[in-house]
């Protein structure tokens, strides 16, 4: 093969020797058979020596850039994997070879990167899932794992995929904010703050709702600062995401049964377990299934001031949601029975949503104010309005009280949390003026 003197050479030579490289190397390397502390050596030394038989000359500038992308298309996801080591970028999609989008900032864009085929992008799928220990094939065509560090990984292929292979990586980070950095962001302002943890003082019993990426895991840890220090919390996660810092914490981690096979801990086990060893707040990460009617058993039998997120658009689909979980423990309870569970047990529903300028707010607090009739009574304290979009696009709004107070005022009271009557727009002249100098 020639040799490359400059940097300036035809970027489809260098195209055509990684692929070369990469094709050779995949002749000799099986990652999945190699420890995963010797691979990255194992293959730097296959590397070089594929590419001195090619009798290749590079100069740095242009041989290292090369090892790396080898790298990427034998250990990692190819042109996805510069995305992936970013810590911006929180997601990856990838519906097709021409169709790749990733989540970075909270916004997403499409980049301009292609696969050279579908095949192509098949191939790389089934070396990362060979590597990474799990399997895919034509019987099962669908993955959805979720590797050590809590990256999450859901592959579709042919042909319940219906032409093209579709790849979704979500990117596991740590939640590390605090009511500081939710009110610098804007989720909420100092007032909002204020009485949020007035209700969490007062041992209300909290959900905070939402869809994917709008926040609630961020909300959950931050207003769980509010929980006085000498209180015994246990966490319950599926992906330990939660970062509190109280003295009295105790941390659970429920198990798939692929996980752990036949000894499960489950949600719903770890609920029943942190009754036994004692709680004074019980906080779960996420509610996804059966375990919603062991939580609001638990909410009902005195373990007041629980925390839990739920997956829901809006306060009356959380209900909705709720329902649809208790249903699924098998338990033949009538429906009146699940709401009159739902209305004893949860005071506060918090509903969070992203923006289109990737900006992430509370958009309703409601209160569950009890049954009428067999339904569910929502009366919404404050609700988001949006006032306008700034030049920069961004989004401007408050949430706005809607002159209602909520019936757990008396408990605040008791607590010695006596909010002033603006707080509820009692007086809205002066909470809209000091609701935006906030």
């Amino acid at each position: 093969m020639d040799s490359f003197t400059h940097t300036g050479k035809d970027k489809d030579e260098i195209k055509k020797l990684k692929e070369t490289l990469v094709k050779e190397i995949l002749q000799d390397f099986d990652s999945a058979s190699i420890a995963s502390e010797d691979r990255n050596q194992i293959l730097v030394d296959l590397i070089m020596q594929k590419y001195r038989n090619l009798r290749v000359s590079l100069p740095d500038a242009v041989r290292a850039p090369l090892f790396h992308q080898v790298i990427d298309e034998v250990l990692g996801f190819g042109i996805l994997q510069p995305y992936f080591d970013d810590p911006a970028v929180t997601e990856i999609m990838v519906n097709g070879k021409d169709n790749i989008f990733i989540k970075k900032n909270g916004q997403s864009v499409q980049l301009n990167l292609h696969f050279k085929s579908n095949e192509e992008l098949i191939q790389l799928i089934h070396r990362n899932i060979q590597r990474l220990g799990f399997q895919i094939d034509p019987d099962n065509p669908v993955l959805d794992e979720r590797l050590s560090d809590g990256t999450r990984i859901n592959v579709v292929l042919p042909p319940i995929a219906i032409l093209i292979p579709i790849l979704s990586i979500q990117k596991f980070t740590p939640c590390k904010s605090t009511i500081s950095n939710l009110l610098e962001s804007g989720m909420l302002s100092e007032r909002i703050a204020t009485f949020i943890e007035a209700c969490v003082v007062t041992r209300l019993n909290i959900l905070i709702t939402g869809l994917g990426a709008t926040g609630k895991t961020s909300l959950l840890n931050g207003i769980a600062e509010f929980i006085p220090a000498n209180e015994r919390i246990i966490t319950i996660e599926e992906i330990p995401e939660l970062n509190l810092h109280q003295k009295y914490l105790l941390r659970l981690e429920s198990k798939s049964p692929r996980q752990e096979g036949k000894h499960l801990s489950t949600p719903a086990d770890l609920i029943h377990l942190a009754l036994r060893i004692h709680t004074d707040r019980l906080i779960i990460g996420e509610i996804r299934g059966s375990e919603c009617l062991a939580l609001l058993q638990t909410m009902n039998t005195g373990c007041s001031g629980s925390m839990a997120t739920l997956h829901a658009g809006s306060p009356n689909d959380a209900i909705s949601r709720i329902e649809s979980m208790c249903l699924m423990t098998g338990v033949n309870l009538p429906m009146r029975v699940i709401h009159e569970q739902i209305a004893s047990a949860v005071d506060l529903i918090i509903q969070v949503s992203s923006f289109k300028d990737g900006s992430r707010r509370i958009t309703s607090i409601t209160e569950i104010s009890g049954m009428e009739s067999e339904n569910v009574i929502l009366t919404d304290i404050f609700r988001f309005e949006q006032t306008g979009i700034d030049t920069h696009g961004r989004v401007s709004g408050y949430l706005k009280p809607t002159g209602i107070r909520p019936l757990f005022t008396s408990r605040l009271e008791a607590n010695g949390l006596k909010l002033s009557s603006e707080v509820f727009g009692t007086n809205l002249a002066d909470f809209y003026r000091n609701e935006q100098s906030d």
